[in-house]
């Protein structure tokens, strides 16, 4: 039993005469206490607890009153988040806003793949059914007989020759043929562009009647074919088993042999030298002119050549009976070759075969062999005399200076020749190109 904290008195244990305090728990007699003490929630204070707590109350009401600098600067910072948090929130705001606006795109341009890929799906389908409607026609439109493969590659192979043939009509009836293959020779010669055709047969068809004239049929012969007789021509296989390629090997010695291993191991680009020859041809020259301007080729500075021969021959192009290396005279008077703004040679040639005076020409021969092999023998294959019949124009522009000269070089040939101008000629131009 705890005494009365006020009157030190034993104090009872029924209720009505004992209150305890809220704080402290120490008992008192009702009639000791102050029972008017007591808060709004029904808790009673001792006087100690309760000056204790009107005290705490007076200074905190003090302190709200009036801010120390303390929390004024505490104010502050808080004020900035806000400021930032706010700031935040609008960046956030229009990322949402173009979020939006970029989800909205991605939705139309959905809708326009769905739209597209649909009619994608009718013509699919409307190709599949034309697919089907066509199969089953070709089904009905094959013949129940095989087809013949080789009696189909025949008459494919006439039709390709057929296409040769050409059909003249209003040529006038007469009882000369050279006459016929005259007027044939020359409108050719027109429709082919100034080129020489390779005719093969000229002849009227059907019978000869009075005020009628009957068509020409005219058959050219292909680029491949051969010419000759057909009873002395034969058909031969050639197989070839195997190719040896000989090609000579140098061994340098010690010295040479460490040089190149140093420029090996120093990765340095190594300057071979080597000689290309290249081989053009002009059909025919222009008919009725006796001057033939000849583009050849446009290369590259390091392709332009450094040797140059011309030659002409006349109805020996695939034709067996013929020695195409004896090559033929066409009168010539005059040829330059022009690399861009240089010319080979510089000054014109003024040639006659007729009065032998083609000195110049067989000079230019000769001298070429001592140049292209840097010998002093000139070692000629054909003489003077033979020259006139079978000549051989060689230029040499090996000594053109290239340091100062465009990247690209325009070939060009002239060929000037005399009034009795041959016909049907083959021109050939050969020329050898050597790279370091």
């Amino acid at each position: 039993m705890a005494p009365c904290k006020k009157c030190r008195a034993p104090i009872s244990n029924a209720v009505k005469s004992k209150i305890q305090c809220s704080t402290c728990e120490d008992a008192y007699h009702t009639s000791c206490a102050d029972t008017p003490t007591l808060d709004l929630e029904g808790h009673w204070y001792c006087p100690v607890c309760w000056k204790k707590t009107m005290e705490y109350s007076q200074s905190m009401s003090s302190s709200n009153s009036k801010p120390g600098p303390l929390n004024t600067q505490h104010f502050q910072q808080i004020m900035d988040q806000l400021a930032q948090l706010n700031t935040q929130i609008s960046v956030c705001n229009q990322s949402i806003h173009n979020i939006k606006e970029t989800l909205m795109n991605h939705s139309q341009s959905i809708t326009d793949c769905v739209a597209e890929v649909s009619a994608l799906k009718d013509k699919t389908t409307n190709l599949e059914t034309q697919l089907v409607e066509l199969q089953s026609a070709s089904s009905r439109m094959v013949s129940p007989k095989e087809v013949d493969l080789n009696l189909f590659c025949a008459e494919s192979r006439d039709r390709m020759e057929r296409e040769k043939n050409i059909m003249i009509t209003g040529i006038p009836e007469t009882n000369c043929i050279i006459t016929d293959e005259n007027h044939v020779e020359s409108i050719v010669t027109i429709i082919r562009n100034g080129y020489q055709s390779l005719i093969t047969s000229i002849t009227r068809i059907g019978k000869p009647t009075n005020g009628k004239t009957r068509p020409i049929k005219v058959v050219e012969r292909a680029n491949t074919a051969l010419q000759g007789s057909p009873q002395t021509q034969s058909i031969a296989k050639i197989t070839i088993e195997s190719i040896n390629l000989k090609v000579p090997h140098l061994t340098p010695n010690d010295d040479i042999k460490l040089q190149l291993l140093t420029r090996i191991k120093a990765d340095e680009s190594m300057m071979i030298p080597f000689r290309r020859w290249e081989l053009h041809e002009l059909p025919a020259l222009t008919q009725g002119s006796t001057i033939e301007i000849w583009s050849v080729k446009t290369c590259s500075a390091l392709d332009s050549p450094r040797y140059v021969i011309v030659f002409f021959q006349t109805k020996k192009a695939d034709n067996l009976h013929e020695d195409v290396t004896l090559f033929d005279n066409a009168n010539i008077k005059s040829i330059r070759l022009a690399l861009n703004s240089d010319y080979y040679p510089q000054e014109r040639m003024l040639l006659d075969f007729s009065r032998d005076q083609y000195a110049d020409a067989h000079f230019n021969y000769t001298e070429s062999n001592k140049s292209y092999h840097n010998c002093q023998e000139k070692r000629s294959l054909v003489n003077f005399a033979e020259f006139k019949s079978r000549p051989m124009f060689v230029i040499d522009c090996s000594r053109r200076h290239l340091g100062l000269k465009s990247s690209t070089v325009d070939i060009n040939s002239t060929i000037k020749q005399a009034i009795n101008v041959i016909k049907a000629k083959n021109v050939k131009l050969s020329f050898e190109q050597k790279f370091t």
